[in-house]
């Protein structure tokens, strides 16, 4: 059985899919599936919560009685250490505007191919709020950079992968709102990043090339 895990127009935004796949997984069970290849961007290495993924989905692939979010949880609380409670509102609240988009506005935004990277998704006031808890995130793991400097800058550079994202639907949607200066930190930190984790930024139709 063939499942996917990404949308192929929007490799940098999230795909929610997120509570759709034990129910997947089920109806491959009791079908009598045995084996299952779950796709996710596989010509591109990306941000969108790839290794929460990961996690979830080949621990509901053992056992089905496991609840997803509960397994959410779990992941933010050891990947994120101290941040674990903005991350996972980031999880939390992306979850839940795709759902009302989906429901309320743009129903075949959960198509692979469906448009994701839009301003109605993503209003501003959504993308500041975001902002705000990848700001938070940062703070709350301050304290490690003097009891624990090497788990400190792990942290920092799993958020920081994450925020790349957030940076792609601002330069895509609000570039005005932000000064050069903003600008230009944002793409230091992007190309710092991508070259860091050995992101592909050819993705989104050539649209990285012209981020900035």
């Amino acid at each position: 059985m063939y499942l996917y895990d990404t949308n192929f127009q929007n490799y940098w935004v999230n795909f929610n899919n997120f509570g759709t796949v034990t129910e997947m997984y089920r109806t491959c069970r009791d079908y009598g599936v045995s084996y299952m290849y779950t796709q996710g961007a596989m010509d591109a290495y990306i941000p969108a919560f790839d290794e929460l993924r990961g996690y979830v989905e080949s621990n509901l692939m053992w056992n089905l009685d496991l609840r997803y979010e509960d397994l959410v949880q779990d992941f933010m609380d050891h990947y994120y250490k101290e941040a674990s409670e903005y991350m996972h509102n980031i999880y939390v609240d992306l979850r839940d505007q795709y759902t009302y988009y989906q429901c309320s506005l743009e129903p075949s935004s959960g198509s692979i191919y469906g448009n994701t990277t839009n301003s109605k998704l993503y209003p501003a006031s959504f993308v500041r709020k975001l902002d705000g808890y990848y700001t938070e995130a940062v703070k709350s793991i301050e304290p490690l950079k003097q009891s624990d400097p090497n788990t400190y800058q792990t942290v920092y550079n799993r958020i920081m992968k994450e925020y790349l994202s957030l940076i792609y639907i601002k330069m895509s949607l609000y570039r005005s709102y932000y000064t050069q200066e903003q600008i230009n930190e944002m793409h230091e930190i992007f190309d710092y990043y991508t070259a860091y984790y050995g992101l592909s930024k050819f993705s989104e139709g050539g649209a990285l090339d012209n981020l900035f």
